[in-house]
């Protein structure tokens, strides 16, 4: 029966994967036969793999090892390879009448690389960007402070302790290396054990900074969070919305209003907007493990451990629209609504080791009323006279906003307001169908607004008029 019943809550389910991967392999010695394919040193050239799509990130390397790349030096055109993965996963659920959950999951890479290999370590060089759908809930409703105590906030102080414990556990995935015998490093390393005083993990490269970010704003253990910034498909995790309308089913209410339901919705994305290769990393221990490798130091000439990644910014955008939300229709034509919006821009930016912090919070209460059958008698331009009938409709919204934008300061521990306001407003309209053909509104708006730094000053505006729109067509 539990079974059954479960089975019963799943109105709609819709997933979707996406996948694009396309290779241009200028110098490719072997000529096309069969499929595609021909006998080159007792293999198969390029393979049914590739014939079929189904090729890795190490293909340039295995043809380049097997001999079907031409060695001819007038071959300067690079490899190329572009890749996208597109992950949607929709949900529709109703656990009992009137009760209904939208779920949603998305994850989206996209990736596109040129691979020089006309020498003897292959130079690759990657873009791309990436986004995911993420819950960072728990840690939305944590307070921050004022400018007197530097705009205190734990999530922050976290990010700081995360920082130096992220350090120490990127830094021990080199410890037991040895230098690969390849590429820039030096012949006097190449082949002997990873030391660090020829270069360790700074505490403020993307390979640190990413991770302790990624845990300290979506609450997560610093000690198990994914040092790979990219996230996979299991670490997907949904977004939300909920309405629920079975309150207007009660015989009391029902009595009273016509419709009621209570409404939240929960988006989250993590997002990395663009990323790039370090031109001269090589790896440091298998081709497509671009987690670990070094690049090369541009004043000692030493290698530096790092990722191939190039990474400048990634960022966590979350929205509460709304947190909480009513919406009331009475019998006798009056309507109401109230919510409560909530939403976070966090942006790490890597090159200036710093965060900046957006939050914005919103009330918001509704009301109107429409007025059935309003009558009165206009003249037309002919001097009679005519009975115009039709329903006035009347809205008033007050809404309080406040917003504020923070920029910290990683290595100084400083946090300073860059801007931000106190917003109040008031709208009032009305609607009134005067003909087929000529709408009038009246329409008043007022908001006010206080600034959070005082560099700025406050703002005052109101507008008032009527609109009158006129409808041309036949």
């Amino acid at each position: 029966d539990m079974a059954a019943y479960f089975g019963t809550m799943i109105r709609k389910l819709q997933v979707t994967y996406r996948s694009t991967n396309s290779m241009t392999l200028p110098g490719f010695a072997p000529q096309a036969g069969f499929m595609g394919q021909t006998k080159f040193n007792d293999l198969y050239a390029p393979g049914f793999d590739f014939a079929f799509g189904f090729f890795g990130d190490d293909f340039v390397a295995k043809a380049k090892e097997q001999g079907w790349l031409s060695g001819d030096t007038t071959v300067v055109q690079p490899a190329s390879r572009s890749m996208t993965n597109d992950f949607d996963l929709k949900l529709t659920l109703e656990p009992f009448p009137g009760f209904k959950i939208q779920v949603n999951g998305k994850r989206y890479a996209a990736e596109s690389s040129s691979i020089i290999y006309s020498y003897d370590q292959l130079q690759e060089n990657m873009t791309g960007s990436f986004n995911i759908t993420q819950v960072a809930i728990g840690t939305a409703f944590q307070r921050i402070g004022t400018a007197d105590d530097n705009f205190a906030s734990a999530t922050f102080d976290q990010f700081l302790t995360n920082r130096d414990l992220l350090t120490s556990r990127v830094q021990r995935q080199y410890d037991d290396m040895v230098y690969p015998n390849a590429g820039f490093i030096p012949a006097e390393l190449r082949g002997k054990k990873y030391d660090r005083k020829y270069g360790a993990i700074g505490s403020n490269s993307a390979d640190v900074l990413v991770p302790a970010f990624l845990a300290a704003y979506t609450g997560r253990d610093a000690n198990a969070v994914n040092l790979n910034p990219f996230l996979g498909l299991l670490q997907v995790l949904p977004n939300w919305s909920v309405t629920f309308d079975g309150l207007g089913k009660l015989p009391w209410v029902r009595d009273q209003f016509k419709s009621i339901s209570l409404t939240h919705a929960y988006t989250c994305k993590y997002a990395i907007g663009s990323y790039s290769s370090y031109s001269t990393w090589i790896p440091g221990t298998t081709l497509d493990n671009k987690q670990v490798g070094f690049v090369r130091d541009v004043e000692t000439e030493n290698p530096i451990p790092s990722s191939a990644y190039d990474i400048s910014t990634v960022n966590l955008s979350e929205t509460f629209s709304p947190l909480i939300g009513l919406n009331m229709t009475m019998k006798n034509s009056l309507f109401a609504k109230v919510e409560y919006r909530k939403q976070r821009n966090i942006s790490l930016n890597v090159n200036s080791v710093q965060i900046t912090e957006g939050h914005t919070d919103e009330f918001v209460i509704g009301a109107g009323y429409t007025i059935k059958d309003l009558s009165f008698i206009a003249k037309t331009s002919g001097g009679s006279q005519k009975k115009v009938s039709n329903d006035l409709k009347i809205n008033v919204d007050v809404s309080y906003k406040d917003i504020k934008t923070l920029l910290r300061k990683v290595e100084e521990n400083i946090t300073q307001a860059s801007s931000g306001n106190k917003v109040f407003g008031i709208k009032i309209s009305a609607d009134y169908v005067l003909s087929q053909k000529i709408n009038l509104q009246f329409f008043y708006d007022h908001q006010g607004t206080t600034p959070l730094i005082s560099s700025s000053y406050p703002v005052r505006a109101d507008n008032v008029g009527i609109n009158i729109k006129l409808m041309l067509t036949r």
